[in-house]
């Protein structure tokens, strides 16, 4: 099998850091490429500085094809991302009138003035493309390195959803390989009883990813078990998938 894509994700954010807000950015950023069939290789979260942005998108660069960041394309002091990422690509930075539009749009609408800080979400290297933000006021950012992609996306949940999109639409295509998962509820039973079995079929089926859930309800124990298989369209990679969990059910008589 060719080699999947790799992509990493970089989640930006003093207030992640500190817990004041929970990452759930990193999980819908993943949960999208993992189907579209790209490896996840890494997810990092760092603090709103320049240069720690900028470091940590060369290093997650070196080792993926894809990077996606959120958070920090707003108009207050600390939004830094687009000025982090031109200075890890070496780009320089400036006003994207496109981009202008975008927000000139938007803020007409809500009927505010522009200002600097607003004008601020505008800014980003000059070789970018602004990605359309449907929820919110700030682009976001899409440059293309030779054969690395790069996504800066804000930071608010209800944006990255819905820009997603987006980043769908410019990435399907590249990929070879789509995702399929099967997933099925064993109830009575104890994850540690069948660890030895989950052994057994991972070896079986070294390419599908095998996973337990173990959970409760009114005091009975059960194994919510999923296989992650990928094929060259996501119909097949169900079918896999589904044949591996079927298998599992098989042996334990359920």
């Amino acid at each position: 099998m060719t080699e999947l894509w790799r992509s990493s994700i970089l989640i930006i954010g003093n207030e992640v850091l500190i817990g004041r807000v929970v990452d759930t950015n990193s999980a819908k950023v993943a949960r999208t490429l993992t189907m579209l069939g790209y490896e996840i290789i890494e997810i990092r979260k760092v603090r709103d500085n320049i240069t720690e942005i900028a470091e940590n998108a060369k290093d997650l660069l070196h080792i993926s094809n894809v990077l996606i960041t959120t958070g920090g394309l707003g108009p207050t002091y600390d939004d830094v991302t687009a000025e982090a990422l031109s200075l890890a690509l070496v780009l320089p930075l400036g006003l994207n009138e496109r981009a202008k539009e975008m927000v000139e749009e938007k803020i007409k609408k809500m009927g505010l003035d522009m200002t600097k800080e607003r004008l601020k979400m505008a800014i980003m290297p000059l070789t970018a493309k602004p990605i359309p933000n449907p929820v919110g006021v700030a682009p976001g950012i899409y440059i293309k390195v030779g054969q690395k992609r790069v996504f800066a996306l804000p930071g608010v949940p209800a944006e990255v959803e819905a820009m997603l999109d987006y980043v769908v639409e410019e990435l399907e295509d590249l990929s070879l390989f789509r995702k399929g998962e099967a997933c099925e509820v064993l109830e009575g039973v104890r994850e540690a009883d069948i660890a030895p079995l989950i052994e057994e079929m991972a070896k079986t089926y070294p390419d599908i990813y095998i996973k337990t859930h173990p959970g409760m309800k009114d005091g009975t124990p059960y194994v919510k078990v999923c296989a992650l298989a990928t094929a060259d369209d996501e119909e097949t990679a169900k079918r896999k998938a589904s044949k591996v969990v079927k298998a599992i059910k098989g042996r334990l008589g359920a």
